[in-house]
């Protein structure tokens, strides 16, 4: 494991609350320790995110989940806490093939307060080029924890965000063992440093494109790969 994230930024407040969601095993407080996988507000009752989380939240918590959405920091009690009321995983999507429709839909039981982000149209997804620059944001570790310590204590209480761009003709030989990128994928790198990115923990975080003032959503983060949404 390589510490990707360290190097980044904290999100500022220009970072809109719906992409900053946590999920979190059921807990009675706002734990970081907690904090099993990020997603994306994209409406009003629903969390994109990850196949590989939506499995983790049925296979080791029987669904039992909540998410936090719209807070930058663990320390404060700010933002709404929601339980989860479904998991939709991408019918196709098989744990050992990471890359492949590593998709989930999370149903929350009530609306949330936060305006969802708006994803990007077929049109816009096309018209994304190699060296575009996206950003991505999370509360994966930002560095490894000393020997002993939990992988929690690798976490930043501050949400991060690092600044990337496309590379899909650089990186399609990494994932070359995975079944390679196909045309539902992207591959991203950071601007500043190769050791950069999403980590651990990062798994269904956003990555959004900001343009002419608009926010909007072009996929998703899985095992260091990000996944267009449908």
């Amino acid at each position: 494991m390589k510490p990707r994230i360290s190097g980044g930024q904290n999100a500022s407040s220009t970072v809109p609350s719906a992409v900053k969601v946590a999920v979190l095993a059921t807990d009675s407080s706002l734990e970081i320790d907690s904090v099993l996988c990020q997603g994306t507000l994209i409406s009003k009752r629903h969390i994109l995110t990850s196949g590989f989380c939506g499995k983790l939240l049925v296979d080791g918590y029987d669904g039992d989940a909540d998410v936090i959405v719209g807070i930058s920091n663990f320390n404060t009690q700010q933002g709404q806490r929601i339980n989860v009321d479904k998991i939709d995983i991408h019918p196709d999507f098989v744990t050992a093939e990471l890359t492949r429709n590593n998709l989930a839909i999370l149903t929350l039981k009530n609306s949330v307060n936060s305006s969802p982000i708006s994803m990007m149209s077929e049109s816009e997804t096309n018209s994304l080029a190699q060296s575009d620059s996206l950003t991505t944001v999370g509360w994966g570790l930002k560095q490894l924890p000393q020997s002993q310590q939990p992988l929690s204590a690798g976490r930043p209480e501050n949400l991060q965000k690092a600044s990337l761009r496309i590379v899909n003709g650089d990186c399609s030989p990494t994932f070359f063992y995975l079944g390679g990128l196909t045309n539902y994928h992207l591959c991203t790198q950071s601007t500043t440093s190769s050791l950069q990115g999403v980590c651990s923990g990062d798994g269904g975080s956003p990555l959004i494109r900001t343009s002419g003032g608009q926010i909007k959503l072009v996929g998703i983060n899985g095992d260091d790969v990000a996944v267009f949404p449908p």
